[in-house]
């Protein structure tokens, strides 16, 4: 049997989606601006692939925007201050991640809720598996400290209609440690782009993950063999058994397998290694994903 409280609910709903349309921003003077707040939240890093230049991951991307067509008054609806509603039934705001590769919503939209509050304060959160552009710096490896960035956009939207701001403080309460990467930091960066010949201006917000490379694994598998390797070679070759001629063949051919096992280590982690010759493959992906104009609202 249905409660009073339900039958409000049920009431309130019918009230705030009649004539609601949500391919409209939700605004009373269409000139008015929509302030998009960003809280991203870094869960794991999944996967680097350094030889592609990406990185994937998994985020909680949080999103918080006022509506002011979602709006009640509490005390005419038993006191109801706030509800759920599916995120495929309000206006959601069009942000991208226009450095991906490639992004998979881990619970759909139909799926999903959005918390709206009677003041209409709208908040989302979107599980993400996110696969992103990253140029990888080698120089230090296997020390390497690496800054991939998180580059958030309106797609459509210019400054004067939707403007982002990101969150006072980062949260890392959630996030699992990889065996690979350590994660130093998640700061963010507010940058104003002009796009387009008329030079109109579009909000980012650039997110910078700074991770550390744990380098005890390839000191292990690497570094220490080749030290150890090189040592009994130069040892064999200088050793008071080499002067006999009966066996200098024998120790001319300790540099040789040296060299072999050298490459042999070389080979069995080349996949950890990026191809710098790929850069310009790089370049042609961040010109035709970050640098592409954005199409120019006709209001």
């Amino acid at each position: 049997m249905a409660t009073a409280g339900e039958f409000a609910q049920e009431r309130l709903t019918k009230q705030l989606f009649k004539g609601y349309d949500k391919s409209l921003r939700p605004v009373a003077d269409h000139n008015a601006l929509i302030t998009v707040k960003l809280n991203p939240a870094i869960h794991s890093i999944v996967s680097t692939d350094v030889s592609a230049h990406s990185i994937t991951f998994v985020q909680w991307l949080r999103m918080s925007w006022m509506d002011q067509k979602l709006r009640w008054n509490p005390q005419s609806f038993d006191g109801i201050k706030q509800m759920m509603i599916p995120i495929n039934r309000i206006w959601y705001p069009d942000i991208i991640i226009d450095n991906m590769i490639e992004i998979q919503q881990l619970i759909p939209d139909d799926k999903n809720y959005a918390i709206i509050d009677h003041t209409g304060s709208v908040q989302t959160s979107h599980d993400q598996l996110v696969s992103i552009q990253c140029k990888f710096k080698m120089a230090g490896f296997p020390f390497d400290v690496q800054n991939c960035s998180i580059h958030f956009a309106s797609w459509m939207f210019t400054a004067d209609r939707i403007d982002m701001v990101a969150a006072a403080t980062t949260d890392y309460d959630f996030y699992q440690e990889n065996a690979e990467w350590r994660l130093i930091s998640l700061n963010s960066r507010r940058i104003t782009v002009m796009n387009g010949l008329a030079q109109t201006p579009y909000v980012d917000i650039h997110y910078d993950i700074v991770i550390q490379r744990n380098p005890a694994r390839y000191l292990t598998a690497l570094v220490f063999p080749c030290f150890v390797i090189v040592t009994l070679g130069i040892v064999a070759v200088f050793s008071p058994m080499s002067s006999y001629s009966g066996d200098r063949r024998q120790t001319l051919m300790i540099p040789l397998l040296v060299i072999f096992f050298i490459v042999t280590l070389i080979l069995a982690t080349d996949q950890k290694h990026p191809s710098f010759d790929s850069n310009s493959l790089l370049e042609a992906k961040e010109y035709s994903g970050s640098t592409a104009p954005r199409r120019e609202l006709c209001e």
